[in-house]
């Protein structure tokens, strides 16, 4: 523990971190500030954020005319329609790691990551037409997401139209949301051959809506599976996702599901096997605002018919629950506890993470986040061959 509490002060002091994930070139463009969106629980989003997203990167109405006054722009004219190039809507992001990790019982581990970067772009491109694009550019340069929305096809926010590399989780959690460097062990569960992962992008269409800017929100999402991996040679199949949400001042709650039916194809020493794989996931959540305090919850149930090849089922359920509490509009600090379950042992998953990170700009944060893997310390460590996720991570995370 002396250990520890020594790795814990050196981190803090050489980095500290959370995830500045706001996008800066919005902020530049309405000339406003990134607290417009994001308020105290930075970078999760305020209410007027998250209609600033549904309503592709615009303004309501109205709005954008002081940013329109400032910039001389007349409303209807060729400037108008090019305004989103006039400064260019990019931001990078980037991050710096240190990492403090338990290789096996009593042994430990501490290093670095090779920096990372990510290139973020886009806006309203035109009245009611958005594009945004997110594309690595450190180390390994690929595009994560591009996506073009036609918004309000029908009057008041009814519909919306988005289409190309989709962000299948965006429904839960979106990763612009996320503060902690731990992803969503509910949405990342790989099942056997089938290669799909809810979390991650997907190519597909989605229609979503909020009707007349009201409680009632909905998400229908026509998307391809994941692409095969190491022998596999098949894909999942298209799947359909739904999700219906309410929210009522800072409470929102949501019921989804996803269905695909699975081609895979894999190669076993020269000899070609292939079956079908049926994937149905079910779930809910909820996110309540209590003062400066915010309570995210999330269960996931996930029923795959053949995911081997061998005519067996396998199903599992995972749970999230996460307490945010924001002690200053600049310090925060996250406790959370994810869980997957299953009668497959490879699939079963319990973690625990701390966060704290501390705001010291607006697109610079510092934080310490310690995460354990309560499986793997549960069940032998090492000797069980399950995978070691307990580790101290120290980061800084600016967007520019």
């Amino acid at each position: 523990m002396r250990h520890l509490i020594a790795v814990l002060v050196v981190l803090a002091t050489l980095f500290g971190a959370s995830s500045a994930r706001a996008n800066p070139s919005f902020a530049r463009r309405y000339r406003t500030s990134c607290r417009t969106c994001h308020a105290w629980s930075f970078p999760y989003l305020n209410a007027y954020g998250v209609r600033f997203r549904q309503n592709g990167y615009q303004l309501p109405e109205g709005a954008e005319d002081p940013a329109r006054a400032a910039a001389m722009i007349e409303p209807g004219t060729l400037d108008e329609r090019t305004a989103i190039f006039a400064t260019p809507p990019l931001s990078v992001r980037a991050r710096l790691l240190g990492e403090w990790t338990e290789v096996s019982p009593g042994t430990h581990q501490f290093g670095g990551s090779v920096p990372y970067a990510r290139l973020v772009g886009g806006g309203s491109l035109y009245e009611d037409v958005s594009l945004l694009f997110s594309a690595d550019l450190v180390p390994t340069p690929a595009l994560h997401f591009l996506t073009l929305g036609f918004h309000n096809l029908l009057p008041h926010g009814a519909l919306s139209l988005v289409a190309g590399q989709l962000l299948m989780t965006g429904f839960q959690r979106p990763g612009h949301r996320s503060i902690t460097r731990v992803g969503n062990p509910l949405a990342a569960v790989h099942v056997g051959d089938n290669p799909f992962v809810l979390e991650g992008t997907h190519l597909g269409i989605s229609l979503q809506g909020r009707p007349r800017w009201g409680p009632i929100s909905y998400e229908l999402a026509f998307a391809e599976g994941s692409p095969g991996q190491r022998n596999q040679t098949g894909a999942g199949a298209p799947g359909l996702l739904g999700r219906a949400g309410f929210t009522m001042g800072g409470q929102t709650f949501g019921l989804f599901g996803y269905g695909a039916i699975a081609r895979l194809r894999v190669d076993e020493g020269g000899v070609e096997h292939e079956w079908d794989d049926r994937l149905i996931l079910t779930g809910a959540d909820a996110e309540l605002s209590v003062s400066r305090l915010l309570f995210y919850a999330a269960g996931i149930y996930g029923l795959h018919r053949d995911p081997h090849g061998e005519g067996e089922a396998i199903h599992y359920f995972g749970v999230r629950a996460e307490v945010l509490w924001a002690l200053t509009d600049e310090l925060s600090a996250i406790a959370r506890y994810d869980a997957v379950e299953s009668p497959d042992a490879t699939l079963r998953h319990r973690l625990a993470t701390l966060h704290v990170g501390y705001l010291l700009l607006t697109s610079l944060r510092l934080s310490i986040e310690g995460t354990a893997d309560l499986q793997w310390l549960g069940e032998g460590g090492a000797s069980s061959g399950l995978k070691n996720e307990t580790r101290v991570s120290a980061f800084v995370e600016t967007a520019l």
